[in-house]
């Protein structure tokens, strides 16, 4: 038996690999069904040939493109919107992150009209800032572990939207097999069960996964990140 958590971190599992595991789960399910037999040698060479790195580097990197689009469509990543003067929800919360997070940096964060005359420049700044934080608290995991856990559900959510396209199709070819065997077999036993198993998938990747459910992920995280100032 293969141990993933060997293999593994913590957040390379959950964020990367599982979210690969879910987008395959219609051949998955189909193989369990019908080919038992040949699915646990394959499994074990797969994991032995890289197969799961593979699958774990391929998620991540489809994750990092979608995320570039959606901060496009955000106007900055939630971290970033939180420090600036123009989209900061909260003035007076945002000035005390701002206080502290310059104090234990030791750096100045752009002020409201330097932000004004440059947004992009200002970004940086935030950016870079929020980088150097997230290596700080990332330096003492046991400590800061519920801000680890919001990452990773941030990581999970976007790279299964990312995933969503493979998905689909993963899932019409999946119905279409369904209906095949249904055909030869009777829509019965196991053959009703693998149906039904990948019309539920179908409609929980339409209704659950969408941009607006990363985001909100997002603003969690960045939310969770920045209460972490207040025990540094």
């Amino acid at each position: 038996m293969i141990s993933l958590g060997g293999l593994f971190n913590k957040y390379e599992r959950k964020a990367r690999l599982y979210p690969g595991l879910i987008t395959l789960a219609p051949i998955l399910v189909l193989a369990a069904a019908f080919w038992r037999e040949q699915l646990t040698w394959i499994w074990p060479i797969a994991a032995s040939l890289g197969g799961l790195f593979f699958l774990a580097h391929y998620v991540r990197g489809r994750g990092q493109t979608v995320e570039q689009r959606l901060v496009r469509r955000w106007d900055g990543m939630p971290t970033t919107r939180l420090l600036r003067w123009r989209t900061a929800t909260n003035s007076v919360t945002r000035q005390r992150r701002r206080t502290k997070l310059e104090a234990i940096q030791q750096r100045t964060l752009p002020d409201q009209l330097t932000e004004q005359q440059d947004p992009k420049i200002a970004d940086e700044h935030y950016v870079d800032a929020t980088r150097a934080l997230i290596v700080r608290l990332r330096s003492d995991e046991k400590r800061f572990g519920q801000v680890l856990d919001e990452n990773i559900g941030y990581g999970f959510r976007r790279n299964l939207y990312a995933l969503k396209p493979v998905a689909l199709t993963l899932l019409a070819f999946a119905l279409i097999a369904d209906a095949s065997i249904m055909g030869l077999r009777g829509f019965r036993g196991e053959v009703a069960t693998v149906a039904v198993i990948h019309l539920l998938l179908t409609l929980a990747w339409l209704s659950i996964v969408r941009a607006s459910w990363v985001r909100q992920a997002g603003e969690t995280y960045a939310e969770r990140l920045f209460e972490a100032l207040d025990d540094l």
